[in-house]
């Protein structure tokens, strides 16, 4: 038996352990991580497919001003949201929803949101949308730069 032969739920878990664990602490480890497992794709064609799905799974998401996060919500939509699992915010996780559609981030399971510090605060129905069991976590920029 080779490793090419094995289930991909197997591989799937074989590569997650070979790149840095998510959710990725910054973005140069979300990036790194996902050059990582795009390199793994290519040795294998039964890599590929689990590799990419891997990479899909974690989008960190950067739109400060409400026209940048519209773009990023319009490139999101043509692609497949329903596949994030671990989402990493900077900015305004509002303006995401309601570009995007609340009801397609059901499948998240981890949220990180990198607020500003001079926006207003969120309401728990910002949140509504997300499972139940959802891990989360909020960071101002002033806390990080300190």
């Amino acid at each position: 038996m080779s490793i090419h032969s094995l289930p991909t739920e197997l591989l799937h878990e074989i590569l997650s352990l070979a790149v840095d664990q998510q959710p990725s602490s910054n973005q140069y480890l979300h990036q790194s991580r996902g050059r990582t497992l795009l390199s793994l794709a290519l040795v294998h064609r039964t890599w590929s497919g689990v590799a990419r799905r891997i990479v899909k799974e974690e989008r960190w998401i950067v739109g400060y001003s409400e026209q940048q996060m519209k773009r990023n919500a319009t490139r999101l939509v043509s692609g497949r949201i329903e596949e994030v699992r671990v989402l990493t915010i900077e900015g305004d996780l509002e303006t995401l929803l309601s570009e995007t559609g609340r009801e397609r981030w059901t499948g998240v399971t981890h949220l990180r949101i990198i607020a500003e510090r001079n926006r207003t605060p969120m309401g728990l129905e910002s949140f509504a949308c997300f499972p139940s069991e959802l891990y989360f976590s909020i960071y101002s920029l002033f806390s990080l730069c300190v």
